[in-house]
Parts: structure tokens; sequence; C-alpha cells
């Protein structure tokens, strides 16, 4: 990909994340998602890059049609034609339902989801996931952003389990704005209990970063609690999505769009590549999709990093 194609679609993934809350009010709720990628027609993609627009069920005669074209002025290039292709999707749906690929879930709450990759961050272990997984009842009372100094983790309110088998954490850090994701600290006594490890594949040696450069067909596995393992490749990146949960209207940035299967229960789950370098975890998906939020946001967002031993410190 060439410089001046590079920072056009750049712009355009901008552009797609400003404007997806304007088109949903003019497209009505319909609209569910956006992203830039090559138009597709009769399940052939064509050698140009389109807005493509997901929406819950195609509609012969919409009461406001979305145009065929947006006429936007790219910065060093002009006003350019961008062509839309409109995409039936389903509904998009959090795919909610000890070593990683186990579940987790709240003290007392009934959200079960999916151990993702483990971090450290200040020589302390944490299990991640999605705060609608980990932090689902601070959801429920409309609370989208969540922390607690370990000096006030008094008490532990996570359950991670396998089968009869459980142990506690406590849960620091939540965010479901932009990106939808958790982590809850392992407790000193209870490190010799996990094993950073994905069933049946082994450690994770890293972390992939996917951008415009590698993104296209790239082959990736996601390992979930329901699932299990699944294998698919990524088809888009810069992917913007509105997810709704208990009543909290957000839009999820920057996805990563794939053809894996996931199912209820798979939220969570960590998606890595033939080399066991972690790429992201699962936030969702609709009938047709699964998205993924990169790795790369998480660790930025709690300032930590990926774990790659399988003894714990």
């Amino acid at each position: 990909m060439n410089s001046i194609t590079k920072s056009k679609i750049e712009y355009l993934i901008q552009y797609v994340e400003d404007s997806i809350a304007k088109w949903r009010k003019l497209y009505s709720g319909n609209l569910i998602g956006a992203r830039i990628g090559r138009k597709i027609r009769s399940d052939k993609e064509l050698n140009y890059y389109s807005i493509i627009l997901h929406v819950k069920v195609k509609r012969v005669k919409p009461k406001r049609p979305i145009p065929k074209y947006f006429y936007i002025n790219i910065p060093g290039i002009g006003i350019k034609k961008v062509p839309t292709d409109i995409v039936e999707t389903g509904e998009f749906r959090f795919r909610n339902h000890i070593s990683i690929a186990d579940r987790a879930k709240p003290i007392n709450v009934n959200t079960p989801g999916t151990i993702g990759p483990i971090l450290i961050k200040n020589r302390n272990l944490y299990v991640c996931s999605n705060m609608h997984v980990l932090g689902s009842k601070h959801l429920m009372n409309r609370q989208i952003s969540y922390i607690k100094a370990i000096q006030n983790q008094l008490h532990p309110d996570t359950i991670l389990y396998k089968n009869n088998f459980r142990i506690t954490a406590f849960l620091e850090q939540a965010i479901f704005l932009g990106i939808d994701a958790a982590i809850a600290r392992i407790s000193k006594t209870d490190r010799n209990k996990i094993r950073n490890s994905i069933p049946g594949q082994g450690i994770p040696t890293g972390l992939k970063k996917i951008t415009l450069n590698n993104y296209r067909n790239y082959p990736v596995k996601m390992q979930g609690s329901v699932s299990g393992t699944t294998n698919g490749k990524i088809l888009g990146v810069g992917v913007s999505i509105n997810g709704n949960k208990y009543g909290n209207a957000i839009e999820l940035k920057n996805l990563i769009v794939t053809d894996l299967f996931s199912q209820r229960g798979d939220s969570g789950s960590v998606v890595f590549d033939s080399n066991l370098k972690v790429i992201g975890i699962i936030v969702g998906g609709d009938d047709r999709y699964t998205y993924v939020i990169s790795i790369t946001s998480i660790l930025g967002y709690f300032k930590a990093n990926l774990y790659t031993k399988f003894i714990v410190l």
C-alpha cells in the first residue's frame, strides 16, 4: 500500500468514526456499524475502497435511503466521490454468556464470559476480559468506567472458574467507552492456581499489531469458553459499531472485523495468530461477523503489558 492510499484510508477511518452517530440518526437504528473496506460484489472484493455500512436488515424501500456515494474533502487530495456498500449483518450482540479461555463473572451476578490474556502491571498479574463481563454490575447502574486502587481492594468481587474449581480476583479497572475492557487482579496467594496458556495451543509469545498494511485476510484463531477453538481471517480494521448494554449506548471504535465463529459466552476470548501472538479479545458479533478489540488499545488504556511466561511471578 503506497503512502497516499494509506493516508487516504486513515482519514476515511477517522471520518467514519466521527460520522457514525450522525448517520445513525439520519438512517434510523437499522444502521449499526461502518468501516472502510474494499467494495464487494457477488461475494468478490473489487479493487477499490468504499464505506461499508452494516445494517440489521436490507430494506427495499427505506424511508431515507443511504446514498450510493459520499463526497468527502480529503486533506491534500481534495473532494473525492467515495462509494458506499451496504451489508446485512443482523443485530450486534455482545458475546457474554483456570487458564485463558476459562470463565469469569462478577460475584452474585450471572453474566459469565471468557477469560482473555493475562496482563502484568507493576508486578501484579491480571486477567483481562470485557467490562460487560467483569464489570457488568457497574454497567447495570449506568456506570461506564470504574477504577479502584489496590489499597482499597478489600474484598474480591470476581470469580474465575472452570467446572467446579474456582478462585476469586479483584476488579481494578474497567471501561465501556470507545473500547469495552476490564482487568481483575489475581491475589499473590492464588497465582499458583493460574496457568498462562491457551488450551491446546501454548503460551502467548507476544502481541501482533494489526494495521492497514497487514490486516487483509490475515489468518487468526479464537479460543472461547463456549465455542472452543475457531479459525478465521481478518476482513477489516478501524470499524465503528454501536454497542448497547443495560441502557448504556456507546460507540465501540477502531475494532477489527473477522469471520470467526463465536457465540454468547465468548466475550473476552483471546484472538491470536499461528505464532501465538495475541491480536485482541472478542467483544461481540452479529449474524455475519465477529468483532475484536485490539490488544494494543487494551494495553494502552490500562498501561499494562502482556504476560508471556507460564510460571507465575
